[in-house]
C-alpha cells in the first residue's frame, strides 16, 4: 500500500466519520427540531460510532500485516517496533474510548424523550448518570494517550527526509520519490490497495524496484 493511500484514506475515512457525528450531534441537540430529525440525528451518531469501531479495527490490520512482513522480512528492529507498539497501544485507547460512548448511547432512552416533561433522568444508563464513567474511560484514557505520543513520537525513529527508506537487505537507506503516486486520483481513492491498476501507470511500486530485491534472491 503506498504511504500516500494510508494517509488518504484512512483520513478520508475519519473525516467522514466525524462530520456524521458532528451532524449527529447537532441534530439531538437542537430543540427545536422535529421528533423524525431528533431521531435521525440519532442515528448518525449511532452509525458514526459503529463506522469508528470499524476504521479502527482496519487500521489494526493492516498494521499488524506491516508488522508481520517486517518481521518475516528482517527488518524489525527497535526504530520498527517502537513505533508500532506506540500505534497499538494507542488504537487500543481509542478503541477503548469508542465502546465506552457506543455503551453509553445505545443504553439510553430515545432522544426524543430527553424534552419530554415527564422525563425521568434516572431512565438515563448509568454511564451518563456519572461522572466517574467519563473521567476513567474519556478524559484519563485520551491523556495517556497524548502523553505517550509525546513521550515516545514517531520522529525520534524515523528519518528527517519522508523520501528516505530501508531497501529489502534492511540496512540500507534508499531515496525514492516520497509520497508520489502515478496513479489517478480516482484509482488511489477507490482502490488504496492497488489490487487492480487500470491506469497503466503506476508500474511496480518503487519500494520493491530498488535493485536490492535481486541482489537478495542471489544470496
Amino acid at each position: 500500500m503506498h504511504p500516500l493511500r494510508v494517509l488518504s484514506t484512512f483520513g478520508t475515512l475519519s473525516c467522514l466519520v466525524e462530520v456524521v457525528n458532528a451532524i449527529g450531534i447537532s441534530y439531538m441537540a437542537n430543540r427545536a427540531l422535529p421528533e423524525r430529525l431528533l431521531k435521525l440525528g440519532e442515528i448518525l451518531l449511532k452509525a458514526s460510532l459503529v463506522s469508528q469501531v470499524v476504521v479502527i479495527a482496519l487500521f489494526f490490520l493492516l498494521a499488524s500485516i506491516f508488522h508481520r512482513r517486517c518481521h518475516h522480512g528482517g527488518v524489525l528492529t527497535p526504530k520498527v517496533k517502537t513505533p508500532l507498539f506506540i500505534l497499538y497501544t494507542s488504537m487500543f485507547l481509542l478503541l477503548a474510548r469508542t465502546v465506552y460512548r457506543v455503551a453509553e448511547h445505545f443504553s439510553n432512552p430515545p432522544v426524543s424523550m430527553f424534552f419530554s416533561p415527564t422525563f425521568d433522568p434516572m431512565t438515563l444508563s448509568p454511564a451518563t448518570r456519572y461522572e466517574w464513567f467519563f473521567y476513567v474511560f474519556e478524559a484519563f484514557v485520551m491523556l495517556v494517550n497524548m502523553a505517550a505520543w509525546n513521550i515516545w513520537h514517531p520522529r525520534r525513529f524515523l528519518p528527517r527526509d519522508k523520501r528516505v527508506y530501508l531497501a529489502q537487505d534492511g540496512q540500507t537507506e534508499v531515496q525514492g520519490p516520497g509520497w508520489k503516486d502515478e496513479h489517478f486520483w480516482d484509482i488511489t481513492c477507490f482502490d488504496p490497495l492497488g489490487i487492480e491498476d487500470t491506469s497503466g501507470r503506476g508500474g511496480k511500486p518503487f519500494w520493491e524496484d530498488s535493485g536490492f530485491a535481486h541482489l537478495m534472491k542471489g544470496r
